[in-house]
């Protein structure tokens, strides 16, 4: 347990509980099962049980699982079914044919909506600053919102963020960030009122 403790320390390791055992079972039971033999390794388990991710802890990709994956938005599975369609729109967007290409994005958003808000905001900003037409880029996003994540409060603060905080997206868009706020029928914790700050600030109304 010192030894590991002390490697922890030295190797800029998370701030996060480390545990360890005395008789090598957790060696068993996840890297031999895994038929792994190097460290370090990572298993991100998700609700149920269910093993999300095996990998490297310092690969560049694990922090936005592991925060994805505490909210229920990372499924290898619904990801592996998305990104056909995804692919489909990318290449479809490459030759301008819009119409096509959104049919594709919304195929991909549809396989399973919560883990797939990197594809809604890549469909908002094709639209926006590929297409050029961002009154058509923020009535899809309300629509969106209503439809998919009005219910969903963590998807309509990812979106919010992306309005207001996304350094492609100019220039910022506070109102509409505050109308999918105000879509947004989800209640619990600060969340609503963390927005509308995040929105007056946009605006230049909160003064420090």
């Amino acid at each position: 347990a010192k030894d590991v403790e002390t490697f922890a320390k030295g190797s800029g390791a998370p701030e996060s509980p480390i545990a360890s055992d005395r008789d090598g079972s957790s060696r068993r039971e996840w890297l031999g099962a895994a038929e792994l033999k190097n460290l370090p390794q990572a298993f991100i388990v998700g609700r149920g049980g269910k093993i999300l991710w095996i990998g490297n802890p310092a690969d560049a990709i694990f922090d936005g699982i592991v925060r994805k994956a505490m909210s229920g938005r990372y499924d290898p599975a619904a990801r592996e079914k998305i990104e056909p369609a995804l692919k489909a729109a990318k290449q479809c967007a490459d030759v301008r044919n819009w119409g096509e290409a959104y049919k594709h994005f919304d195929e991909a958003i549809d396989v399973e909506p919560c883990v797939a808000l990197d594809v809604v905001a890549e469909r908002y900003k094709t639209t926006l600053l590929r297409e050029g037409k961002p009154d058509a880029a923020n009535a899809w996003l309300v629509q969106t919102t209503k439809k998919r994540f009005a219910s969903d409060l963590g998807a309509v603060y990812y979106l919010v963020n992306m309005l207001l905080t996304d350094p492609e997206v100019k220039p910022r868009n506070p109102e509409t960030a505050s109308q999918l706020i105000d879509l947004c029928t989800a209640t619990g914790g600060p969340g609503i009122l963390r927005m509308r700050a995040k929105v007056a600030n946009a605006r230049g109304g909160m003064k420090t």
